[in-house]
């Protein structure tokens, strides 16, 4: 072999050596249970953080920069989790105007600045319940106004977001139904 080809090979395999770095980054795992984060090392398996957090722990979503967290709990609070400082940085009520809101099925906006989520709602009107229906709304996710919303059906409580037309993103939570 002559040394411009083994120069070449030495390129190619340092080349491909670092795409192979790359390719093994550093998993972790985010365990969701009731009034906790856990933050797993993929690598070690070991527990390397735990993150308090207000409730048992539903949906969650990360931003598109990877940066935070967002998880609802007790079906009507979202905190915003930083992942760098392991911490919760911020949490919104999405109940409000005399309105228990309970979401079923969470997907943040791809500006971050708002989310979808699936809602339903009661009240209490003169000792009567009062219960809204289900809707699809946009939350603002500094203050958990609804900034426009749709009534859906009745039934199983599903968001599906389809997003640049290939990823199937399917959040959901069945409620009872008698089909």
């Amino acid at each position: 072999m002559n040394k411009r080809m083994t120069n070449w090979l030495l390129i190619a395999v340092v080349i491909m050596g670092i795409n192979t770095a790359t390719a093994w980054a550093k998993d972790t795992f985010y365990y969701i249970g009731y009034g906790l984060i856990q933050v797993v090392d993929g690598e070690t398996d070991a527990i390397v953080a735990d993150i308090p957090v207000n409730g048992w722990l539903r949906e969650t979503d990360f931003s598109a920069d990877g940066k935070f967290l967002y998880v609802t709990a007790k079906r009507h609070l979202i905190h915003r989790i930083d992942l760098a400082e392991k911490r919760v940085v911020g949490t919104i009520d999405v109940s409000g105007d005399g309105w228990d809101r309970f979401i079923f099925g969470f997907d943040l906006a791809p500006d971050g600045k708002t989310a979808y989520v699936n809602l339903l709602s009661r009240r209490t009107r003169k000792g009567e319940a009062v219960v809204g229906a289900p809707v699809l709304a946009q939350i603002d996710l500094e203050d958990g106004r609804i900034l426009r919303s749709i009534e859906v059906p009745w039934g199983s409580a599903s968001l599906v977001s389809v997003k640049n037309a290939t990823n199937i993103d399917r959040k959901s939570t069945r409620l009872n139904s008698s089909h």
